[in-house]
């Protein structure tokens, strides 16, 4: 993914936070506007939530622990 996207998302989730911060961050990361239609960060957020795999703990067998010792 290129770096000027993710700079664009960084400065647009910013700009609802704290608008002085968000022209920090533009000035220094040379962030432009994300596309209109883009989603937003919160968007893409929730929908990697949705969509990732669950990660599952791994399961410890007796023989493991022990072995450890």
């Amino acid at each position: 993914m290129d770096a000027s996207i993710i700079n664009a998302f960084i400065y647009e989730y910013l700009s609802t936070k704290d608008k002085i911060l968000a022209e920090t961050v533009k000035t220094k990361l040379k962030a432009g506007k994300l596309p209109s239609g883009s989603p937003k960060i919160q968007e893409v957020f929730q929908f990697y939530q949705k969509s990732a795999p669950k990660k599952l703990p791994a399961k410890i067998t007796a023989q493991e622990s022990s072995s450890e010792d």
